[in-house]
């Protein structure tokens, strides 16, 4: 009877902690959001400085789940209108640090390229 008990238990928490855990979209979203969220606070070079270890990773952690999706759910991502708002945002945020010359961060400058 203990047994039975504990094996429920452990399958009920097995399955809430899936149904917790974020899709890798969703997760790449997020990922994109919080980056997009840093950039649009930096407003001069020591907050460049600050911001651009954290793009940096966050920039590394999305490249990788980004990597790590199949063509079917990239797809379906690029897709969703969460994936056109984020890329509608995002750019002019961009623009508008390079313009400004990443505030003379060299580190900002190095986080961001490519991107």
């Amino acid at each position: 009877m203990k047994k039975t008990i504990t094996a429920a238990c452990a399958l009920i928490l097995t399955l809430a902690s899936a149904s917790c855990q974020k899709s890798t979209t969703e997760q790449f979203l997020n990922m994109q959001e919080e980056m997009i969220e840093l950039m649009e606070n930096i407003k001069d070079q020591s907050s460049a400085n600050k911001a651009a270890e954290k793009i940096a990773k966050l920039r590394a952690e999305s490249k990788e789940l980004e990597n790590s999706m199949s063509q079917e759910e990239k797809k379906k991502m690029w897709d969703t209108e969460e994936y056109r708002k984020f890329l509608f945002k995002k750019e002019p945020v961009k623009m508008e640090l390079f313009q400004k010359d990443y505030y003379g961060s060299y580190e900002l400058r190095q986080a961001m390229y490519g991107m």
